[in-house]
């Protein structure tokens, strides 16, 4: 027989669950399981087949691939080695041919040589006891030639010696370039190229304007010959530079004569250039003296010309540069 027991009233916020919410609960629940276990077995099967698929591929594709590029590699080295060997080839090919080429004219040159032997009658000359003809005139016939005679460079270049004196046996005798020369030294060449009307002498006093010897200097050297005012000695008188008056200065109560004596022996063209070599002597006491040798004369009373000794006497060779159209000295050489 039913009863109407009351049922206990739930606390706030609590919702009573049937039977119907726990069969859906209970479906949820296996649902989700289901999906976690389905979701494993997924997760350990691709595991394995990943795992299978590797061990396949390292035990056989690998060793195709490998194999594969080994073949490639090959192949290549192969093309570029044939491509070398083609153009080694034509390379040697060429050079043989040059070859040919020049050995072709040569042996041309040589026989017009000996055709024009043949022509000109000339096979005398080809006779170990053949010397050459004289090429002295004979009557009417002058023989003539393209080079420059040393009369004709003479008149040409001897200018650029007429007015150089260098008193200073070591710089005769060495080997030095201008630049290597002292600045007192280059005054004084530049001193003894001046004219008389340059030096000006009162008693024991010789005075010369600072920009007279300038002049001097670049006439002889050139505008870069790195000129700066010192003190000099020439003609055994020393000179001093007085910077207020712009003068050099020197006291003395007698210059001493010129003593070094030369002539020209050569004059070469070279390059635009000009070198010239000079026989050169010192005289003293009326005797003339070698450079090499200042003890013993070569000859007493001397009263002819160096030439006339040059076997014995030094030969000492200037070098004049063509610079923007003028010649400057720039080396001085004994020979």
């Amino acid at each position: 027989m039913p009863t109407n027991k009351k049922q206990p009233k739930l606390p706030e916020g609590f919702v009573k669950v049937t039977e119907s919410d726990k069969a859906k609960l209970k479906e949820e629940i296996i649902k989700d399981v289901k999906s976690d276990v389905e979701a494993n077995i997924r997760t350990d099967l691709s595991k394995k087949i990943s795992e299978d698929l590797f061990s396949a591929y390292t035990i056989s594709e690998k060793d195709r691939i490998k194999q594969e590029l080994t073949d490639e590699i090959k192949e290549d080295v192969k093309r570029r080695i044939v491509k070398e060997e083609a153009l080694l080839s034509r390379k040697k090919s060429l050079k043989i041919f040059r070859l040919s080429i020049y050995i072709i004219i040569l042996l041309a040159a040589v026989g017009y040589g000996v055709y024009r032997l043949y022509k000109t009658d000339n096979f005398d000359i080809l006779d170990n006891n053949y010397t050459k003809p004289s090429t002295e005139a004979v009557g009417s016939e002058v023989t003539t030639t393209t080079t420059k005679t040393v009369d004709e460079l003479k008149e040409k270049y001897s200018y650029l010696v007429n007015k150089l004196y260098i008193d200073d046996v070591n710089i005769l005798l060495g080997n030095k370039s201008v630049a290597e020369l002292n600045p007192s030294e280059r005054l004084t060449i530049a001193y003894y190229s001046l004219s008389n009307g340059d030096v000006t002498r009162e008693g024991r006093v010789t005075t010369i304007a600072g920009n007279k010897l300038q002049e001097a200097y670049k006439e002889i050297f050139g505008n870069n010959a790195l000129y700066s005012n010192a003190d000099f000695t020439a003609s055994g008188i020393k000179f001093a530079y007085l910077t207020s008056q712009d003068s050099y200065f020197g006291i003395s109560d007698i210059a001493i004569e010129r003593n070094i004596q030369s002539e020209i022996l050569e004059i070469t063209e070279d390059k635009g250039n000009v070198k010239i070599t000079m026989v050169i002597g010192l005289t003293k006491d009326h005797n003339l003296y070698s450079l090499n040798d200042l003890n013993n004369p070569i000859v007493t009373n001397y009263a002819s010309s160096v030439m006339d000794y040059k076997d014995s006497l030094t030969k000492v060779e200037y070098t004049f540069n063509n610079v923007e159209g003028a010649f400057r000295l720039n080396r001085i050489q004994a020979k």
